[in-house]
């Protein structure tokens, strides 16, 4: 409840070289608990072997702190979870579903019910895996935090099969120093879905302080033909310099559904889904457009 934990890497659900082991436990830090990691570019991994299941609790006024580590929430074929209560989380980068191939069946789950969650580098939902493997974040309160000084991306889903999701139902998604949101990169054939609901998506041009820059939602930047890209705007706020599609392969749907869709520039191709598969739908929450007094087109 006050302990300190200071070590180069960690690893929650190592299975020591046999498949047989199915390591399964909890890692929990309350109250003023610290864990820092301080190895450059070391391990952080919570499911990191097959057939693990393995969550991290932060809770309170913890703090973990691992600025040279990405985090792997369910790696290889493990399954991972980690809930943020309080406290804060701040890594090097994120990855959640981390599959080491496409027969991979790793699930990680990452939930942020307050406090705060900071990646300095991309931020990763599915990389590889099976249509069983998955990436989730969801946001129901605090605020989750991309990138300070550098473009980073936030990617739903890269290669083979496995889907992502984010849902924020309340709270904040920062996206910094112009960061982008990145559907499907590298051929990734999945189901992958955003879907706010309450709360608000801002992208800066700076620390989560200016709000505007360059970054976009990109509906599919990959090249995967069968992939089912989503996003469903059914609460809150998302505020964007723009909605593209740098592929046009797939299918690609943005629903309006009573959240609202704010611009931050002038821009000609504020909402371009592009030509094949895709569609802007209007559904019963209607569509609601604040242009914040510049000149956009849809």
């Amino acid at each position: 409840n006050g302990g300190v934990v200071i070590a180069q890497n960690l690893s929650a659900g190592y299975n020591g070289g046999s498949s047989a082991n199915l390591p399964k436990g909890s890692i929990t830090l309350s109250d003023t608990s610290s864990l820092t990691l301080t190895g450059s570019g070391g391990n952080f991994h919570v499911g990191e072997s097959d057939g693990s299941d393995m969550t991290m609790n932060v809770n309170g006024t913890a703090t973990v702190s691992a600025p040279n580590s990405t985090m792997d929430v369910g790696l290889n074929s493990g399954k991972g979870a980690l809930n943020i209560n309080g406290g804060s989380v701040a890594v090097g980068s994120l990855h959640v579903g981390n599959g080491a191939n496409n027969t991979s069946t790793g699930q990680g789950t990452v939930t942020v019910n307050s406090g705060t969650l900071s990646s300095e580098g991309d931020v990763l939902l599915g990389f590889a895996g099976s249509s069983t493997g998955f990436g989730k974040i969801v946001i129901n309160g605090g605020t989750v935090n991309i990138a300070t000084t550098t473009k980073r991306w936030l990617i739903m889903n890269q290669y083979d099969y496995c889907s992502t999701e984010l849902d924020v139902n309340g709270g904040n998604l920062h996206l910094n120093a112009g960061t982008d949101i990145r559907f499907a990169t590298g051929g990734n054939t999945g189901t992958n879905t955003i879907n706010l609901n309450s709360g608000a998506i801002t992208f800066y041009s700076d620390n989560a302080t200016t709000v505007g820059g360059s970054g976009v939602l990109d509906m599919h930047q990959g090249n995967g033909g069968t992939v089912q890209n989503t996003f469903n705007l059914n609460g809150g706020t998302l505020t964007v310099f723009g909605i593209l599609s740098a592929n046009t392969a797939g299918t690609r749907t943005f629903n309006f559904n009573g959240g609202t869709l704010k611009a931050v520039a002038a821009n000609t191709s504020f909402l371009n889904l592009g030509t094949s598969s895709a569609a802007a739908n209007v559904r019963s929450g209607g569509a609601i457009i604040d242009t914040a007094g510049f000149d956009v087109t849809i």
